[in-house]
């Protein structure tokens, strides 16, 4: 297909780690002029990453992509709520101003909305759509307002029927709505009646680092490389309240008192929850849990390789049940055993694709049993199960897969808008 000039609003981009980084790459990879609108970076330690500011400069170049990058007001972490809200709403401010002052002149062959919470970066970029007459295609990440309730966030019932009100009206002017899950496909038309809508499934991609079997040039942590002995489950990523990890530690109490002192639960990442589960850790004297903090990206293979097994944990909740984590593909791509700790879509990729063992989301001691099962056995069928999900991973979620998809729907988005 022809090579098009396309926008991607989204609220985090590097150096904030999320996967609409490799998109982008991916995307100029394969020819197209790509441009990125978003705020100035804070994800997750609620403060500005250094050499970056309210008052910042606006424009980068990261990679030859054209960063925009507006002021916003970081999200903090002393006042939780109040922070998000200002963080959410200031980047809707300042990206529709900036439309009516700069963007208004450009001249884009789509919009393209990085759709993770909040679901508010879409507001802006469908005004700027009505300015500038492209056609938008919007890529569902989470679904609003179910991801919010599912994070413990306690709001008023006439509350959230707003942010449905603004939810339906961003689909319904949204010219393809592409989904990560088939799940959220289902949901979301049977929730908004989009019968004049279209909805596609897109699910994510991710880095190609993932993919290196090789490690990096650094050394494997000490925290870490102390435990060579053990049979290690590693955890990567994002530590909050979705991720359900107090199941983890509750699941590592019980091996403990079975005295499988042996298996060994290694959390790598950082999060909102992660000095309150130290502390649990602490308290309950799990020496068969080890935090290690955050490590940047290109050291994900190395201690990914380390592992004989890999976690995937989400919460009992609705929402979750629909959702493919980011995490799954990457796990899935470096080809060891999973166990996966949560229900539904995720769940069923596992199970179906024999890529490992599940267990009862929020369940710590269902968790354990597979723990304790796949630690007894054998080399030969933990090797089968990696092998597995190496074949699921490439048949189902290689970067060709996903342009060969991209590229089907973006020629579809631009003969119908014209």
């Amino acid at each position: 297909m022809q090579k098009l000039k396309i926008l991607i609003v989204t609220h985090y981009y590097r150096p904030e780690n999320l996967p609409i980084n490799y998109v982008a790459d991916l995307l100029v990879e394969d020819g197209h002029h790509v441009e990125i609108l978003t705020g100035k970076p804070n994800y997750p330690e609620g403060k500005f990453y250094k050499g970056y500011g309210f008052f910042s400069p606006l424009v980068e170049f990261i990679k030859d992509i054209r960063v925009i990058r507006l002021p916003i007001i970081p999200r903090g972490k002393k006042f939780r709520y109040l922070g998000l809200i200002m963080n959410y709403l200031s980047f809707v401010l300042s990206a529709t101003l900036f439309s009516l002052i700069r963007y208004k002149k450009e001249n884009y062959d789509v919009i393209f909305i990085y759709g993770t919470s909040p679901v508010t970066n879409a507001i802006p970029a469908i005004f700027l759509s009505k300015l500038i007459k492209a056609p938008v295609m919007f890529w569902v990440q989470d679904l609003w307002p179910e991801s919010i309730t599912s994070q413990g966030f306690s709001m008023p019932k006439i509350f959230l029927n707003f942010i449905r009100v603004i939810v339906n009206t961003i689909y319904k002017n949204s010219d393809l709505v592409v989904c990560q899950s088939k799940s959220f496909v289902e949901t979301i038309q049977k929730q908004h009646s989009l019968k004049d809508i279209k909805l596609r499934y897109l699910p994510n991609v991710i880095d190609e680092i993932f993919l290196t079997k090789n490690e990096s040039k650094g050394n494997l942590p000490n925290e870490i490389a102390t435990l060579s002995e053990s049979f290690n489950i590693i955890f990567t990523g994002n530590i909050s309240e979705a991720q359900s990890l107090d199941t983890v530690l509750d699941a590592a109490e019980i091996l403990k008192s079975k005295l499988y002192d042996e298996i060994h639960f290694i959390i790598v990442g950082s999060g909102s929850k992660l000095d309150e589960l130290k502390q649990i850790r602490d308290k309950k004297n799990l020496s068969n849990v080890t935090f290690t903090g955050a490590y940047p990206l290109e050291d994900m293979p190395m201690i990914v390789k380390f592992s004989d097994a890999l976690l995937v944990s989400l919460k009992s909740e609705y929402i979750f049940s629909l959702t493919i984590p980011n995490k799954l593909q990457s796990y899935l791509a470096a080809g060891k055993p999973i166990l996966g700790s949560l229900d539904g879509e995720g769940a069923r990729i596992i199970k179906e694709n024999g890529c490992g063992l599940t267990a009862q989301s929020e369940s710590a001691s269902s968790l354990s049993e597979i723990a304790i099962q796949l630690f007894n056995l054998s080399e030969k069928k933990k090797q089968e199960m990696g092998e597995n999900s190496i074949t699921c991973f490439n048949s189902n979620f290689s970067k060709e897969i996903f342009l060969n998809r991209f590229n089907s729907y973006l020629e579809e988005l631009v003969i119908d808008y014209n």
